[in-house]
């Protein structure tokens, strides 16, 4: 059910307004689009989906039950500190949350079956929040999610698209609705859209492993491409991977790179040869390593700072040998307004402590994590990063990364400067 609901959802979050009928794609294949306008009577439709036993037993369990009290005081302050420190929305924004409306939201998914790692992950996508308008709004969302028989993990995996929290229960309750109306999904297997995609991605990558599930589960348009397209980028990737078991491995950790298309892995590889120095068989093993980069502009001035910056902070000899390292790929992802930031306060410290081998692998760490591993404060690191965002060094290293975050420094738990 929760597959077909999360399919949807793209669909719908995509366009303003009612949608009606099926149309072609600027891709070419045609995507599911729902009318959710008419479908007040479906509202206090309570009905589960029938859901497939095999398939629930083998979804990924994120949470059993809800965070007990004790330890989600803890949690909701330190995902807080987080949101405060992730938001970039500029002073005066509509957007813009206090401390306490923070707190509430947060409390309230703590309180509802919503793991810490959720909420976190929704924090650092949506630039803060979580955004939605208001605890008692999104605390009706996931009463809607509940109704139609999402378990705690099916509801943590659906809540990883942080817009569906952002909208009004309504148009939770329209999307199923318009569902069951338009293709009468309350009559018939709920996945009867997707499985016949769902099992030709088992049978051209293997069968998928939990984490395979949950990455292809959060990925949905993947789910939703002709199956011909799913064909032609599994056989061009294996031409362009040097093998099967190659582009299996690959493709079944980068999902997303079925619907960014075979032109983008070939772009990337090439990128990593010529602008990288790999020899085509280490462009290959990187993209093994860090299947996360595949599917991503790894040919952009912006990638390039990021491989620089890196390659030199960590002593690579090599591009190539930064791109090899262990944990590259997550560094990659992060932006040098962040990686500029804790490099320069590790400098500093280098400094102030008399250590010059101080350094870390949690470089694009959370906050908690990096603080930790120099054994810092975190109200200590954001007044340093709040100034280094400001400085003239920042503005140089981070050119091609837009504009700088929003970092607010914070005393006490939920307390303003």
């Amino acid at each position: 059910m929760f597959v077909a609901f999360s399919c949807a959802w793209q669909a719908t979050s995509r366009w303003d307004g009612p949608f009606r009928g099926d149309r072609a794609s600027a891709g070419g294949h045609r995507e599911l689009q729902v009318s959710t306008a008419g479908h007040g009577r479906f509202r206090k439709n309570k009905r589960s989906w029938p859901a497939r036993q095999s398939e629930q037993q083998r979804l990924v369990v994120i949470g059993e039950s809800a965070t007990s009290s004790d330890d989600s005081g803890s949690a909701a302050h330190r995902l807080l500190q987080l949101s405060q420190q992730h938001d970039t929305q500029a002073a005066g924004d509509r957007r813009q949350l206090t401390a306490d409306e923070r707190l509430a939201r947060i409390e309230m998914l703590l309180q509802r079956g919503v793991t810490e790692e959720t909420v976190q992950r929704v924090i650092e996508r949506s630039k803060g929040g979580p955004y939605m308008q208001s605890a008692s709004e999104g605390a009706a969302s996931l009463a809607v999610l509940r109704e139609r028989g999402c378990s705690d993990a099916e509801m943590n995996l659906l809540l990883r698209q942080p817009n569906i929290i952002a909208r009004p229960a309504s148009n939770v309750s329209d999307v199923f609705a318009a569902l069951d109306d338009m293709l009468q999904l309350s009559r018939a297997d709920p996945e009867q859209l997707i499985r016949p995609r769902w099992d030709l991605y088992q049978s051209l990558l293997g069968m998928f492993d939990p984490d395979d599930k949950r990455r292809f589960i959060i990925s949905p348009n993947s789910l939703r491409l002709p199956e011909p397209t799913i064909r032609n980028v599994f056989s061009r990737a294996e031409q362009l991977m040097g093998s099967t078991a190659a582009a299996q491995d690959m493709l079944r950790l980068s999902p997303k790179s079925f619907a960014c298309g075979i032109k983008r892995l070939a772009t990337n590889l090439g990128a990593l040869q010529e602008l990288y120095g790999c020899s085509l068989q280490q462009a290959q093993q990187v993209l093994m390593r860090s299947p996360q980069l595949a599917y991503r502009k790894l040919e952009v001035p912006k990638f390039q700072s990021r491989v620089a910056a890196l390659t030199e902070w960590y002593g690579h000899v090599s591009p190539a040998a930064m791109l090899l390292a262990h944990g590259c790929g997550t560094q990659l992802k992060s932006s040098l307004w962040l990686l500029g930031a804790r490099m320069a306060f590790i400098r500093r410290l280098r400094l102030e402590r008399a250590e010059p081998e101080l350094n870390t692998s949690n470089l694009a760490a959370t906050t908690e994590r990096f603080c930790q591993a120099v054994r810092v404060s975190e109200e200590e690191y954001a007044a340093f990063q709040q100034r280094w965002l400001a400085s003239s060094e920042a503005a140089e290293l981070c050119r091609h990364e837009g504009r700088p975050p929003h970092v607010k420094v914070i005393g006490a738990a939920g307390a303003e400067p």
